[in-house]
């Protein structure tokens, strides 16, 4: 059996990997959506995924900061 802590920091990767997906995903629609209505084929696109992209790197590494910072004696 799993040590406690060791499942929660499991939850914790996962929500992290699942949050990240879905920024990614929506920031790819959302471009997608808005090439098709103003005709800039592949450039919203591209901006909003990597945007988004970079935004949820950013708030990965604001999570592992604040969890380390709370951890330290």
């Amino acid at each position: 059996m799993l040590h406690p802590k060791t499942l929660k920091a499991m939850a914790r990767a996962s929500a992290m990997v699942l949050e990240m997906w879905i920024l990614v995903v929506l920031g790819a629609a959302a471009g997608h959506w808005l090439d098709e209505r103003l005709g800039t084929s592949p450039l919203l696109l591209l901006l909003l995924s990597s945007v988004a992209l970079a935004g949820s790197i950013y708030r990965i590494n604001w999570t592992i900061g604040n969890e380390s910072k709370s951890d330290d004696p």
